[in-house]
């Protein structure tokens, strides 16, 4: 496993956070607004190295906008807006804001800082990214930010690679976030497929999408593919648009393809039920165990979903083959400072007694 622990401060809702004893397959459960895609997303960018396009990439999910004035010819352009990130109060100034750090002590210490830096001008920013990996310094990395804390339109951000450049970086292990409405991009997509093919690996995608469908033969990709139209599903009588089909094969195949083009990696999925009908979750589990038992992959994912815990304790009683290491449950709640654990053997007293844990 490359995560077995994590400790957040100042991050989003949580002051100081750490959850302890991670599974290969997570699931993080909680209230509406308790912080479990937060948990997700500071995973996301410890183990991406603080790259600041990963940071940014969380911000899209969540679709952080801020409108700037509207330009000469009316039009108005959203910025990403990077001040939801810190944990403030009400009208802290940005260049009061408290210092994030994620970090974890297992095998490989990791370590990543994210900080907003204000220029001498006090008129601009950035927010800068740095990166320890076992005491080397991996990336210092920054984006310019205009002075209400967003992004600055088309700035890349510049990475600082040191202190030794004779000294080999530890590298990012793969690694991708799913949110309810899929990767980030469609060409995200694309890519990983062709990860996919080059590795073999197009049966286990296609087995679980047979998740939904037993008749489901066959996965075809256009070459140019742009859209969801572009992606076709065969059937014994026809060959079928993913746009014809319901948004649930969509997000099924969103994660065999994460999990397929990770191996030896971490997949993050916000909302791991989004468009499943309940009587198809247990089998989605097995499948999402069998596939990273076969590839490496640790997964980490969060639900609202009574059905979706239900499921995962109906695969756990009746699987003989799991171990602890294999499966947790993790209750989230922001009004205190760490996660309750809940084991296999948990998950199932946990539904069989109906004890809340959302």
């Amino acid at each position: 496993m490359l995560l077995k622990n994590i400790q957040i401060e100042n991050f989003r809702s949580f002051e100081h956070y750490k959850v302890e004893n991670l599974a290969q397959v997570n699931l993080f459960v909680g209230d509406n607004n308790s912080g479990k895609t937060s948990v997700l997303e500071a995973m996301h960018a410890l183990i991406a190295n603080g790259n600041i396009q990963c940071v940014c990439e969380t911000l899209q999910f969540r679709e952080t906008i801020k409108a700037a004035p509207p330009r000469k010819d009316g039009t108005i352009v959203g910025h990403l807006d990077c001040v939801p990130l810190f944990r403030r109060h009400f009208e802290t100034p940005l260049d009061e804001l408290p210092r994030i750090t994620i970090s974890t002590n297992d095998d490989v210490q990791r370590s990543v800082s994210l900080y907003l830096e204000t220029d001498a001008d006090g008129m601009s920013s950035k927010l800068m990214s740095a990166c320890e990996v076992d005491g080397f310094v991996v990336r210092n990395q920054f984006a310019r930010t205009n002075a209400d804390g967003t992004l600055a339109a088309k700035e890349q951000p510049a990475p600082e690679l040191g202190p030794d450049p004779k000294k080999r970086a530890p590298k990012s292990p793969p690694h991708l976030f799913i949110g309810p409405t899929g990767v980030s991009s469609f060409s995200r997509t694309l890519k990983n497929w062709g990860t996919i093919v080059k590795n073999r690996l197009e049966k286990h995608v296609l087995q679980a999408l047979q998740v939904l469908s037993a008749d489901y033969q066959n996965i075809a990709f256009l070459p140019e593919a742009k859209s969801r139209a572009d992606i076709f599903v065969d059937t014994s009588k026809d060959r079928l648009s993913l746009a014809d089909l319901g948004f649930g094969v969509s997000h099924v195949l969103a994660i065999a393809i994460a999990m397929g083009a990770c191996r030896s990696g971490i997949v993050f999925i916000d909302e791991i039920d989004t468009g499943l009908h309940y009587s198809h979750l247990a089998d989605l589990w097995r499948s999402i165990l069998k596939i990273s038992r076969k590839l490496n992959v640790q997964v980490f994912a969060t639900t609202h979903s009574l059905d979706c815990l239900r499921a995962l304790a109906e695969v756990i009683d009746t699987d003989d083959t799991l171990i602890d290491d294999d499966i947790a449950l993790f209750s989230i709640d922001r009004r205190v400072d760490y996660a309750v654990r809940f084991d296999r053997e948990g998950v199932v007293i946990v539904v069989d007694h109906g004890i809340e844990v959302r």
